[in-house]
């Protein structure tokens, strides 16, 4: 179990504000949280020094290069070792989230493709020819309702 830190309330101002806009620069951060920018460079450092904060990241928009789709696949692992199938789930360029969960399934991917073609060619080649897999069950989405933001600490 990962051990959890504890955080003030001007931590979680800061870890708001980055979550917002991480591209902000400390001087930035400390007036809106109404600190120093001392203070805000230290905050920031003990929490990525504890594992809090683990990087920064650009938001990309993937229909703009083609990646129109999203797919939610469980998948069923046909036995053996659950930790080779993780692993090479892991390497697959469409799947960007990957989740082991409870219930008549093992694994939760969600998946961005380009065309049905893409879709398929992923779940039938990748996926079923990998030999680790007995089973896919996949849900195409329709609209986007909400992506990719993280909700405040």
């Amino acid at each position: 179990m990962t051990e959890k830190t504890e955080i003030d309330d001007l931590d979680r101002e800061i870890l708001n504000v980055l979550l917002e806009e991480g591209r902000k620069s400390f001087r930035q951060v400390a007036e809106e949280v109404d600190s120093t920018p001392a203070t805000v460079i230290n905050r920031v450092e003990r929490l990525q020094e504890e594992g809090v904060v683990t990087g920064y990241s650009a938001d990309v928009d993937y229909r703009k290069l083609g990646y129109d789709g999203l797919a939610a696949v469980e998948v069923v692992y046909r036995g053996g070792s659950l930790d080779e199938l993780k692993d090479q789930v892991k390497e697959y360029n469409n799947v960007v989230s990957a989740y082991t969960i409870t219930g008549d399934t093992d694994l939760l991917l969600l998946v961005k493709f380009s065309d049905r073609d893409d879709l398929n060619r992923f779940v039938q080649e990748e996926l079923a020819g990998s030999g680790k897999v007995d089973k896919t069950i996949t849900h195409v989405a329709l609209e986007v309702l909400k992506e990719g933001e993280e909700p405040p600490l």
